[in-house]
């Protein structure tokens, strides 16, 4: 199936129902791909932590030079990597779940892989990799821009990830239940970047930081 978004677009697997809902109607999704594409431009790196089966990475990759997609759910990455394949540009895939701490750790998921809820958990699911952002400098590049959706586990990934964005002139957090956006604001605001907060019409909220732009006189 192909989905385009604000004229950038690319080509998905669908095998089950959730595919389609989540493909075809980007599941309330639009907007945010939508923000991220203004914010991109061709020779932008774009980090997708908890990029699911890919809507937004491969979408974006229509028009960034190069996506980092984060999907520590085996089933899941296995069909991202299919998207990834059809993708216009360059996708390089992670298993990685971005946390405070490079070990491992437990994730929990529903029977459907393309359901988008996977959680960190202290017991039970599966075995993933995780991986401070910070200590990957090196094996991938630095980003420009930054979507960051990992189902409740904001602050451990912001908290392994100062100097990235300190790097990055632009990120998109999601704040799920239970998260304090106070305490989300804060960390990205450590890192140098001017916060706003973002609710979209289906209320979902988000914490938006961005880079001052500095005019030398």
């Amino acid at each position: 199936m192909d989905v385009s978004v604000d004229g950038y677009g690319s080509r998905f697997h669908i095998d089950t129902y959730r595919e389609l809902w989540r493909v075809r109607d980007l599941v309330g999704e639009r907007e945010v791909i939508s923000h991220l594409l203004s914010e991109l431009d061709e020779g932008s790196t774009f980090w997708d932590v908890g990029a699911n089966i890919g809507t937004h990475s491969c979408i974006c990759a229509s028009k960034a030079s190069e996506v980092v997609a984060f999907e520590p759910n085996p089933e899941t990455r296995t069909r991202l990597e299919e998207n990834a394949k059809l993708a216009a540009g360059s996708i390089q895939t992670r298993a990685e779940a971005l946390s405070n701490e490079s070990g491992e750790g437990r994730l929990s998921s529903t029977d459907d892989y393309a359901e988008g809820t996977h959680e960190i958990t202290e017991s039970g699911g599966t075995r993933v990799a995780t991986a401070r952002g910070d200590d990957l400098f090196g094996d991938i590049p630095s980003p420009d821009v930054i979507k960051i959706d990992v189902e409740g586990h904001e602050l451990a990934a912001l908290e392994g990830m100062q100097d990235v964005l300190t790097k990055s002139s632009h990120v998109l957090v999601e704040v799920h239940r239970g998260v304090d956006l106070e305490d989300v604001q804060a960390l990205v605001s450590e890192s140098g970047l001017e916060t706003h907060l973002w609710s979209k019409r289906d209320g979902e909220q988000f914490v938006v930081g961005e880079k001052l732009e500095i005019n030398a006189d």
